[in-house]
């Protein structure tokens, strides 16, 4: 089982055939596991979906988000998520890059999304010498986007300064 296991992922390299492979080797692993990670890391998101989910492993899947480069926003949040308890204030420069893709397009829900990320960021950063910066960007986010008043409103609505 584990050749065919092996197989399938070589020709099929995923998250979830190496998942599959994972849990099928054992005490194997440890023979694989430079195939696997290698082979993985030339498709960033399945790296860091193997690293997050089957090996539970948040520094290892934050440390290849940051070097492969991960522009899954939706994992980006994920992997904050389980690694803001490991150091929250790493998790602000993500943070910021997501708030910042969401303000690209125009709409509510745009807004709204972006205004959760940065009371979070605010909340993350509170009573540390990053809080300043947090607020710097809402009042630069304000003055740059003044003629959005819609966003204007969702930041409000969010309790943002």
């Amino acid at each position: 089982m584990l050749a065919v296991r092996l197989e399938v992922f070589r020709r099929w390299p995923s998250s979830t055939t190496a998942a599959r492979l994972h849990a099928t080797a054992g005490d194997e692993w440890a023979a694989m596991h430079d195939e696997v990670t290698e082979t993985l890391d030339a498709r960033p998101r399945d790296a860091v979906v193997f690293s997050l989910h089957t090996l539970h492993d948040p520094q290892r899947a934050w440390a290849q988000a940051n070097s492969l480069g991960l522009t899954d926003s939706s994992l980006w949040l994920d992997l904050i998520k389980r690694y803001e308890k490991i150091d929250r204030l790493a998790v602000l420069e993500p943070l910021t890059a997501l708030t910042l893709s969401e303000l690209e397009n125009a709409g509510a829900a745009h807004y709204r999304t972006a205004a959760r990320h940065l009371k979070r960021m605010r909340r993350l950063a509170a009573k540390t010498d990053r809080a300043g910066g947090v607020d710097a960007l809402i009042a630069e986010l304000r003055h740059t986007h003044r003629n959005r008043p819609r966003m204007q409103t969702e930041f409000d609505k969010a309790g943002l300064p």
